[in-house]
């Protein structure tokens, strides 16, 4: 973690959350949520839900 970090959560398979009973004080939450952390460079891509390095290697997936 760090300076310039970029956070990716990706609760396409989550299995659950209190989003529909939540109320604005309540803390939110999502079961079974995938987490990226990308450095300066790093690239996510959305259509395959996964993430690479560096973009230099972008179209090589």
């Amino acid at each position: 973690m760090g300076s310039g970090a970029f956070y990716v959560l990706d609760a396409h398979e989550s299995n659950g959350s209190n989003v529909s009973e939540a109320y604005d004080q309540d803390a939110l939450s999502i079961f079974d949520v995938r987490r990226s952390l990308l450095a300066k460079g790093d690239y996510f891509n959305l259509i395959d839900k996964k993430a690479y390095k560096n973009v230099e290697n972008i179209y090589s997936v």
